[in-house]
């Protein structure tokens, strides 16, 4: 049948409004294409259409949010897209508070699982190596090229965990994020904030810190407090002149703390509520540990070298001022109880910062029992079975000392703010101490 022209000419103008965004060339398409003759009056024209696909919106692999495009080896939103570049490249990594399984459906900013989205990227075949490659070829219809697997016989969807004693035992971490490679995310933190690069020019360093600052902006600015002097020279100084430099003392150690514990990212996902009553109540027991392993490591090759039970007088050295101001009982307690344990089983590092999330999450069960059997991992992996399971209770021993000791220590320390001795009197030293 014959068509006019002008009528075609319409005809082909509402195909190509209709079709030209939601059709791409199919993968692999031969170079022929579909003729389609129309015989106006006395004219031949021929279209070239071409072998076309319907290209129907696709949803994130990871959280089923919309506008989904190939990313990293997998097909995800932007959003996806953001999270698992920015894990990749900050060396990030996650602790699930339900044990895995979280649902990933996206209901408002901050409720996906982190732990949980960077397993599912890894699961869809996202790769962690693509990150920071010039993945997306642009074609000239500007369309992305599809990346080309290699190397892979199963699909990548189903490509098999690494199963190693921390994934199958714990589930704690996400897949591919090693044990090893977790503690030493750990261990660095805890370094950087003991600032010990910082210690050859630590007499630089003035005794000046922020009074009376609110409770709440001292958790979101606790690098406002005191200045990062390193940890090894306030324990000197302090033990030097206690009367003095106690003040100083408690500043730097509540900053030290605090910006440890907001670096965490299991504790940033908490609800305001939940971080400030813990922030409160679990200060002091996570600053006795610090303090205490901090000064066993100072002394450790005197203490190493030691015969026989300590003295009364060398615990009144070992403490040196200090031992001066406050109740000897509570030190000799302190000294055999914690500080003596440490030395004998020569505590390592990172022993001592799965000590510290335990008592951090004191009254948060789920964290609390994830952290304890990453150290029972820890253990495992690095001593025999009977050895693992003895310094498995003398850590555990630890812990209860220190909670014993840290309580007399909050109301010491309550007791001369309260006093306003030696100059402790200050409104977030009390806002800390002063339980509801």
């Amino acid at each position: 049948m014959a068509l006019d022209l002008e009528i075609f000419r319409e005809y082909e103008i509402n195909i190509i409004k209709d079709f030209r965004v939601d059709f791409e060339f199919e993968d692999g398409a031969s170079d022929s294409s579909l003729e389609i003759e129309i015989e106006p009056a006395k004219v031949k024209e021929s279209v070239i259409v071409g072998a076309l696909k319907e290209n129907v919106e696709k949803s994130c692999e990871v959280c089923k949010g919309k506008k989904a495009t190939y990313h990293y080896g997998g097909t995800v939103c932007a959003g996806c897209k953001i999270f698992f570049s920015r894990a990749v490249r900050n060396s990030r990594s996650y602790v699930c508070v339900n044990g895995g399984g979280c649902s990933l459906v996206k209901r408002k900013k901050g409720t996906i699982c982190q732990a949980c989205r960077m397993k599912r990227c890894l699961k869809v075949g996202m790769q962690r190596e693509n990150v920071g490659r010039l993945l997306q070829l642009r074609m000239n219809d500007g369309l992305a090229a599809r990346i080309k697997e290699e190397n892979s016989i199963v699909p990548k969807t189903e490509e098999p965990v690494p199963k190693t004693s921390i994934y199958t035992s714990t589930s704690l971490v996400s897949p591919y994020i090693s044990q090893s490679s977790l503690l030493a995310q750990l261990v660095n933190l805890e370094k950087s904030k003991d600032n010990k690069m910082s210690l050859p020019y630590a007499e630089n360093f003035k005794p000046m810190f922020l009074l009376n600052n609110s409770f709440r902006d001292s958790i979101e600015y606790p690098q406002k407090l005191c200045d990062p002097v390193p940890m090894d020279y306030v324990r000197t100084e302090f033990r030097k002149n206690p009367c003095e430099n106690l003040k100083w003392f408690w500043f730097r150690n509540t900053t030290h703390f605090l910006e440890w514990v907001v670096s965490l990212d299991d504790f940033s996902s908490l609800e305001n509520s939940i971080v400030e009553k813990t922030v409160k109540s679990r200060m002091v027991p996570v600053m006795t540990l610090v303090s205490f392993f901090g000064y066993a490591e100072l002394d450790k090759p005197l203490l190493m070298n030691m015969t026989g039970d300590s003295t009364d007088k060398f615990i009144q050295s070992f403490f040196g001022e200090f031992s001066k101001i406050t109740d000897f009982k509570f030190l000799k307690q302190s000294y055999f109880s914690i500080i003596e344990p440490m030395i004998k089983m020569d505590m390592k590092i990172d022993e001592m910062i799965l000590l510290k999330l335990i008592l951090l999450y004191e009254n948060l069960p789920d964290h609390r029992r994830k952290y304890y059997n990453l150290l029972k991992c820890y253990l495992e992996e690095n001593y025999s079975e009977n050895q693992s399971l003895e310094r498995l209770s003398q850590l555990m021993l630890i812990v209860n000392s220190v909670k014993l000791v840290s309580n007399y220590m909050d109301n010491w320390i309550l007791l001369l703010c309260t006093a306003d001795k030696y100059g402790m009197r200050d409104t977030l030293i009390e806002e800390f101490h002063l339980k509801p």
